[in-house]
């Protein structure tokens, strides 16, 4: 059997650090023991280190609440931002029919004292030639009233709902007035359709480009004097010849129109 042999100086060097632990233990010390002491002073920097640890984690956290309340903040900034957006473009069609209206009502002519203003809120000016506006039969609007904007005649009322109409546009195949070209006295008809044209004109007639075509009032829908259309530059062939023209309204672009009452239904 193996036996374990200890020189005797390492033997005395144990024993005496022995009794020295042993006697710095018992050491005493206003803070405590001797031992106590050296191992609060090598605790302290691994304390310090975890307070500090918590207090990270805690700023940690904070940080995360932090930056949710200012994620939902932002949010809450984005939909105020779209809703301002919103309102701002409703205020600009609000002013832009506003303006299109006192535009509209200084065009009137003097004799019209009774009208209606509408908005337009559909419309076809290319395959059906019609247009809706927000005002009917609740409102005071009759089948056949004539519908004008600032530029000229846009049509005449073809139905009537309780709270919106539908006008047929003078671009409409079956669209129809009696007419008057700016200078002449002889009455002509005026035809819708893609091409419109009018008729009646005697042979030889030159028109000049831009010449203003009136109503006459004589079809009992339109009121005289109200703008039509306006001339291309053309010699007229015969009587029954189609000249071409220009209507004066582009539906497309209108918004707002007045709608006044027929002639026939407009007097007291």
């Amino acid at each position: 059997m193996a036996t374990l042999r200890v020189r005797p100086g390492i033997s005395l060097t144990f024993a005496c650090l022995a009794l020295y632990l042993a006697a710095a233990a018992q050491i005493r010390h206003p803070e405590g023991s001797s031992l106590s002491v050296a191992v609060a002073a090598l605790a302290r920097p691994a304390y310090r280190a975890t307070e500090a640890m918590g207090t990270a984690l805690a700023a940690l956290r904070e940080g995360w609440r932090d930056a949710a309340a200012t994620r939902a903040q932002l949010r809450q900034a984005q939909e105020e931002i779209e809703e301002l957006r919103r309102v701002n473009q409703l205020l600009a069609v609000e002013v832009t029919a506003l303006r299109e209206s006192d535009r509209l009502l200084a065009s009137l002519p003097p004799a019209v004292d009774r009208v209606v203003l509408a908005r337009v809120v559909a419309r076809d000016a290319v395959g059906e030639h019609v247009a809706i506006i927000d005002r009917g039969r609740r409102h005071g609007i009759v089948r056949d009233a004539p519908v004008l904007a600032a530029e000229g005649v846009v049509g005449r009322v073809e139905r009537v709902g309780e709270e919106v109409a539908r006008v047929q546009l003078l671009s409409h195949p079956q669209a129809a007035a009696a007419a008057r070209v700016n200078g002449s006295e002889q009455e002509v008809l005026l035809s819708g359709g893609h091409w419109p044209t009018i008729t009646g004109l005697p042979a030889g007639t030159v028109l000049a480009e831009g010449t203003p075509i009136f109503t006459t009032g004589a079809e009992g829908i339109y009121p005289p004097g109200l703008l039509l259309a306006v001339t291309r530059s053309v010699t007229v062939e015969s009587v029954l010849t189609p000249v071409p023209i220009q209507l004066a309204v582009r539906p497309v672009g209108v918004t707002v129109v007045a709608v006044l009452p027929p002639p026939s239904r407009g007097r007291p």
